[in-house]
């Protein structure tokens, strides 16, 4: 998804621009086309929006803390021709609801990924696995429920991951630790034993889980039977 710089060059590229913005502020709109989100306008002048300086592509678009009470549609992003450009996606401290749609897989160029202190609800989809360069995925301070989809730790370039404060369940899956430069799981309601690959974060990245046992939680695991 190379997104041009101007309405002349690709239309239909500012007009799902557009058309993401009124989706994540429908239920407090805001006055976007103060901050410059029109159809007729360049992209790369609208606030919270972010180009390549020499290819004038959208590389980035950064919302946080604007009080968006909408949904998240990445089909808007993502489902897009020529290949995508898009690296960071931040979302931070919304108020965005509903599901995270599997569509969000096509955004395969994202590296950041911020979706914390958001009101997402339901499964993280494991289509998430297709974003194969992510480095750093931020998702705390939701209501996400479930697993941690498995898929998410075959991203082999992930540096960080934040998942605190939601409701997911079952055990811990191990990402690649040698990669991980922040990683936390607090306040969730994950099971069973810490897998000793872990044993190197702190005691408060996994406080907050009833269900877990072992380093470096000071709650000793059951022997396994016989």
């Amino acid at each position: 998804m190379i997104i041009s710089s101007t309405s002349e060059e690709s239309p239909e590229v500012t007009q799902s621009l557009v058309r993401f913005m009124e989706t994540l502020s429908e239920r407090n709109p805001p006055p976007i086309q103060n901050w410059g989100w029109s159809p007729g306008s360049d992209p790369c002048t609208w606030t919270g929006v972010f180009c390549h300086p020499e290819t004038r592509s959208v590389t980035g678009i950064i919302l946080n803390g604007y009080n968006f009470s909408g949904r998240f549609d990445p089909t808007s992003l993502c489902h897009l021709a020529p290949p995508p450009s898009l690296y960071v996606l931040d979302l931070r401290n919304n108020g965005i609801f509903g599901l995270l749609p599997p569509e969000i897989g096509e955004c395969r160029s994202l590296t950041d990924l911020y979706l914390a202190g958001n009101r997402f609800t339901g499964r993280v989809p494991s289509s998430i696995n297709m974003l194969g360069n992510l480095g750093r995925v931020d998702i705390s301070g939701n209501s996400f429920a479930g697993r941690i989809p498995t898929e998410l730790t075959w991203i082999s370039g992930l540096v960080s991951f934040k998942a605190q404060n939601n409701r997911f369940t079952g055990e811990i899956p191990v990402f690649d630790v040698n990669k991980l430069l922040e990683f936390d799981v607090s306040n969730n309601d994950f099971v069973g034993r810490i897998p000793d690959a872990y044993g190197g974060f702190p005691e408060s990245c996994f406080q907050g889980n009833a269900g877990l046992c072992g380093h470096p939680l000071p709650i000793a695991c059951p022997p396994a039977p016989a």
